[in-house]
């Protein structure tokens, strides 16, 4: 349990997506400005021997250019996924956390 005094800091968006784009750039920086769309897509590792997802693919939305960039860096980020609400937290802000993760 984290406990946080103060305002809440202002998070990106973050969007859950069934399936990944084809039409993608790879290679972006990381999505340190706040306000940026993400959009994480569950990738299947056919293992049988691990239950659950262990990897996603994480693509940077630019809405004017209508395009997603996928991007292996999360900076400082680090992003909580949940079956009703995903966050983006400053690990930075928070020792316990690892920054560049996704929990």
């Amino acid at each position: 349990m984290c406990r946080h005094q103060g305002q809440l800091p202002r998070i990106p968006s973050l969007m859950l997506a069934e399936e990944e784009e084809d039409s993608t750039d790879k290679g972006s920086p990381p999505p340190e400005k706040i306000g940026t769309s993400l959009v994480l897509t569950p990738i299947d590792d056919d293992n049988d021997e691990i239950y659950g997802t262990t990897r996603f693919g994480v693509f940077v939305v630019d809405l004017a250019a209508g395009k997603l960039t996928e991007t292996e860096e999360l900076g400082d980020r680090a992003l909580f996924l949940g079956a009703n609400a995903s966050i983006s937290i400053q690990a930075s802000q928070f020792p316990s956390l690892k920054p560049n993760h996704i929990y």
